[in-house]
């Protein structure tokens, strides 16, 4: 059904970002492709690692996460060396 609706509406991002995430746990790799391929090829994501449902391509990317601060690095590598001490 999804499928069929995707070829009523191939530039409803949307739809195409929930068939793509419908084929990815049905297992269909080749057509979850497809349908990545195409919304990229129609603009609708720029990279087809990230499938938004809503996307404004003239919307300027804030870049990556903030750098942390020293008190929240102290505070990771406390937790990271306290699940290493106890072997896990």
């Amino acid at each position: 059904l999804l499928g069929a609706a995707w070829a009523l509406a191939p530039g409803d991002a949307r739809l195409a970002s929930t068939l793509a995430t419908a084929l990815g746990y049905a297992g269909d790799v080749a057509f979850r492709a497809e349908v990545v391929a195409d919304a990229l090829g129609r603009g609708l994501w720029r990279d087809a690692d990230q499938r938004p449902s809503e996307f404004d391509p003239a919307l300027a990317s804030l870049g990556g996460w903030p750098e942390a601060t020293p008190s929240v690095r102290a505070c990771v590598a406390d937790l990271e060396d306290a699940y290493a001490a106890r072997g896990a």
